[in-house]
């Protein structure tokens, strides 16, 4: 029901945001020697998590207008380890989308979308969650939309749904 009502193909719930962080890098085989780009404004876990699957966070900026990393900021940061870019839609604000998506695209990079405080928030008419090729949320009890605890990964991705669900179990 949540995959469906984000406009997507799959989702598998997991144990917490961070859970869903880690479980989404481990599907897309993210670790020792990767770099990931990770926004220099967030929670702790946007790099933690990086740090988790062994890989390297590499913090930018973000644009000071919506708080969300952009294509301009990211831009710069990637290198030939670079393996994936997280993208965190912050205090229910989306990041400009496109031009992220078209960088990640052009460097064959994956993107994945921190949705943990925008559950419902749309860009263009679509989703939160909707773009990248994982997407993770948060129901923590501070969140938009809680369950006290727990998580999602969500993708389009039959393949990459799979990892994510011979993989999610509480997070290990």
């Amino acid at each position: 029901a949540w995959a469906a009502y984000n406009g997507v193909a799959h989702a598998v719930a997991v144990s917490s945001g961070s859970s869903a962080l880690v479980t989404a890098m481990e599907a897309l085989e993210i670790g020792p020697g990767d770099e990931v780009i990770v926004p220099n404004w967030t929670w702790v876990a946007s790099a933690s998590t990086v740090l988790r699957v062994g890989a390297k966070p590499v913090l930018v900026d973000v644009d000071p207008g919506n708080f969300c990393i952009s294509a301009k900021t990211v831009s710069g940061a990637i290198t030939s380890r670079t393996k994936a870019i997280v993208g965190v839609h912050l205090h229910q604000t989306m990041m400009h989308i496109e031009p992220l998506l078209a960088l990640a695209r052009a460097h064959g990079l994956y993107f994945i979308e921190d949705c943990a405080q925008a559950h419902a928030a749309l860009y263009d008419g679509q989703r939160a969650g909707s773009f990248g090729d994982v997407a993770c949320f948060s129901f923590q009890q501070t969140k938009p939309l809680t369950s006290g605890e727990g998580g999602m990964v969500m993708t389009n991705s039959g393949d990459i749904a799979d990892k994510v669900f011979a993989l999610h179990a509480d997070g290990r």
